[in-house]
C-alpha cells in the first residue's frame, strides 16, 4: 500500500467524535463548495456538546492518484522546507524509521514523500501529525468556501471551550489529522470523545424498603450519624484518540449537601490500580461540611503506567454522615442534594502537565445529582379521655427491629425541639411539658417504640408501638423529589395514658406505618409519604 493513503487510515482511526450541531443534538456534515479546487468535508458522528472550527495547512503539493501516491511534489506554502526536513530527520531518528532520520538536508520534496512512506504505524503517525504542527508557518480556517489543490494536509480542529446552551462545552478536541486531497473532494470523519462523570449514593438493606434502592443508587435514606459512602465516577471514552495525550487530567469538584459532612476518603483507582495519596491532589478534610471541594489527578497515565486509558473507569470512594442540619423529608426542601462535575484535558495536541489555564486545554461535564432522605416522627402523650391534656415526663425506648432489640441513643436539640439520633447520646428520650417527644434522623426501617415510664398519676403502657418508615426509591420524571402526607393528624402521633386504677389497654395506636412512595394507603391512624427520586440527568 502506498505511503499517504497508509498515513491518511491509520491517522483517520485515531479522530474522536464531535459535533458541529450541538444545539440540535443531530449528527452534522461540515463541508466546502465544490467550484474550483477540491473541496473538505469533515462529519461529524457525536451529540458532544460544543463548536469547532477546522483549520489547515498545507505540507505538500502534486499529482496525487487514487491510492493517495502523491508524485511531482512540491513542498507545500503552510511550510518552509528546511524547517519541515529538519522536524522529520528527528522524528525518524527518535522513532528509528532510518528513512526519515536520514534525509539529506536539501532533499525534493519526492524525496521526502518516500520517506514518509515507512510510516504505516498508527501510533507513530498521530506522533508524527503532532511533531510536524511546530513547523506550519500557518493555519488557514476551514470555511464553506475553501477550495484546496490536491496534497498533503494537517487538519486542527479549533474547539470553542465556552459555554453551550448554557451549560459548559463537554466536547473534546480531535487530534491533528494528516489527511491527502485527492483528484476529488475529501470527505474525513472527526470523532472527539470526551468522558462522563455520575456520582452515587450506598443505600443500605432495610428488610422493608422497595424499590431499587439496595447498593449504588441515586438516592439513599440513612440516620443522622451513620455513616455510608458516596462514589464518584468517571468514565473514559474508549476511544483510539485517547492515545494521543501524552498526560490526562481528571479533576472532581464535588459538593456537599447541607447537613452532609466529610469523614474520609476511603479509596481512588483507575481501573484496576488503587493510587497512593500522593498520586492525587485533594483539597477536602475531615469534618468539612456544606462545601465544594476538589480531587485532582494530575495525570491518570501515571507516568505511562497506565498508558492504555481507553474505556478506563476512575473511581473515587469516600465516607460521611448526616449532621442534625440534614433536611428531613417532609419538610421545606428535604432532598440534601449532593453534586459532583468533572474537569478534563480535552486537547490530545497540548503537551503540557495537568490542566493549565489556558484556551482550549480543558473540558467540564455538568453536574449530575444524588439526593439522601432522613426521617422524622412527630410523638405526643395525651391523656386517654382527654387529648387536649398533654403529659409530661413519659420515659421511652427506641428499638429497631425488634421489641427487645439494642436501644437507639439520642440527644435533644433546642434548636430542633426534637430529639436526634446520636451514638453518643441516650437511650431514654422524655416527653416534654407539651407532651412531645419529636425524633429526628431515622432511617428507612422498623422500630418500636416502648414506654419505660408513665407521667405522674397515670398507668404504665408497657406494650410496644410499632413503627415502620417504608422507602421507595423509584425513577421519575419530577425535577425535585416531592414528599406528600396524608391521613394523619398534622403527622402527629399520640400515645395514650390512662389514669391510674384503670388497666392498660394493649396496643395503644396499633401498628402505625409510614409509607415512603408508591401512593400507598395506610390505616385510618397511619401516614403515607411519598418520595419520588430526582430523575437523573441525561447529559
Amino acid at each position: 500500500m502506498k505511503m499517504t493513503k497508509r498515513i491518511a487510515a491509520a491517522v483517520a482511526a485515531m479522530t474522536m467524535a464531535v459535533s458541529v450541531m450541538a444545539a440540535t443534538g443531530s449528527m452534522g456534515a461540515w463541508a466546502t463548495t465544490t467550484s474550483e479546487g477540491y473541496s473538505i468535508t469533515i462529519n461529524n458522528a457525536s451529540t458532544d456538546k460544543g463548536t469547532h472550527t477546522y483549520q489547515y495547512a498545507q505540507l505538500f503539493t502534486g499529482t496525487v492518484d487514487g491510492e493517495g501516491k502523491i508524485t511531482n511534489a512540491s513542498f507545500g506554502s503552510g511550510v518552509s522546507s528546511a524547517t519541515l526536513i529538519s522536524a522529520l530527520k528527528t522524528f525518524g531518528t527518535d522513532n528509528n524509521i532510518a528513512e526519515l532520520g536520514s534525509l539529506a538536508n536539501d532533499a525534493d520534496a519526492n524525496a521526502v514523500v518516500a520517506a514518509l512512506s515507512k510510516v504505516t504505524d498508527a501510533d507513530a503517525a498521530a506522533k508524527l501529525a503532532k511533531a510536524l504542527k511546530p513547523v506550519v508557518t500557518t493555519f488557514t480556517d476551514l470555511s464553506s468556501t475553501t477550495k484546496v489543490p490536491a496534497g498533503y494536509y494537517l487538519i486542527n480542529d479549533k474547539a470553542d471551550p465556552t459555554m453551550v446552551d448554557g451549560e459548559p462545552n463537554s466536547g473534546a478536541k480531535t487530534a491533528f489529522l494528516l489527511k491527502v486531497v485527492k483528484n476529488e473532494d475529501l470527505t474525513a470523519i472527526s470523532k472527539s470523545a470526551a468522558p462522563t462523570v455520575d456520582k452515587q449514593v450506598y443505600d443500605n438493606d432495610d428488610g422493608v424498603t422497595a424499590g431499587e434502592n439496595n447498593g449504588w443508587g441515586e438516592t439513599a435514606d440513612h440516620a443522622i450519624n451513620e455513616e455510608f459512602q458516596f462514589k464518584l465516577i468517571a468514565t473514559i471514552p474508549n476511544d483510539p484518540n485517547i492515545d494521543a495525550y501524552k498526560y490526562y487530567t481528571l479533576k472532581f469538584t464535588d459538593t456537599l449537601g447541607e447537613g452532609v459532612v466529610f469523614d474520609k476518603i476511603d479509596s481512588v483507582t483507575v481501573g484496576t490500580k488503587t493510587l497512593e495519596a500522593t498520586e492525587y491532589n485533594t483539597s477536602v478534610q475531615a469534618n468539612d461540611t456544606n462545601k465544594a471541594w476538589t480531587l485532582e489527578i494530575p495525570d491518570a497515565k501515571l507516568g505511562n503506567k497506565n498508558a492504555n486509558l481507553k474505556g478506563v473507569v476512575v473511581e473515587v470512594v469516600y465516607t460521611a454522615h448526616l449532621n442534625e442540619d440534614a433536611r428531613v423529608a417532609g419538610t421545606a426542601d428535604d432532598n440534601n442534594q449532593n453534586k459532583v462535575k468533572l474537569e478534563y484535558s480535552n486537547n490530545p495536541n497540548y503537551e503540557g502537565t495537568g490542566i493549565p489555564e489556558e484556551e482550549n486545554t480543558k473540558g467540564e461535564t455538568p453536574e449530575d445529582t444524588v439526593f439522601v432522605f432522613t426521617y422524622k416522627v412527630d410523638n405526643v402523650k395525651v391523656d386517654k379521655e382527654d387529648h387536649n391534656t398533654k403529659l409530661p415526663d413519659a420515659e421511652f425506648k427506641v428499638t429497631k427491629g425488634a421489641a427487645d432489640g439494642v436501644a437507639l441513643k439520642f440527644k435533644w436539640s433546642d434548636d430542633k425541639n426534637a430529639y436526634v439520633v446520636d451514638p453518643t447520646g441516650e437511650e431514654k428520650i422524655v416527653s416534654k411539658t407539651d407532651g412531645k417527644f419529636n425524633i429526628i434522623g431515622l432511617d428507612a426501617g422498623t422500630y418500636f417504640v416502648t414506654e419505660t415510664k408513665a407521667p405522674e398519676g397515670y398507668n404504665l403502657n408497657s406494650t410496644p408501638v410499632e413503627i415502620q418508615i417504608t422507602a421507595t426509591h423509584d425513577e421519575s420524571s419530577a425535577d425535585v423529589p416531592s414528599l406528600t402526607l396524608t391521613e394523619t393528624s398534622d403527622g402527629v402521633f399520640e400515645y395514650e395514658n390512662a389514669q391510674g386504677g384503670t388497666l392498660p389497654e394493649t396496643g395503644g395506636i396499633g401498628t402505625t406505618l409510614f409509607y415512603v412512595g408508591g401512593g400507598a394507603m395506610a390505616a385510618a391512624a397511619g401516614i403515607v409519604l411519598v418520595v419520588r427520586k430526582r430523575a437523573k440527568r441525561e447529559q
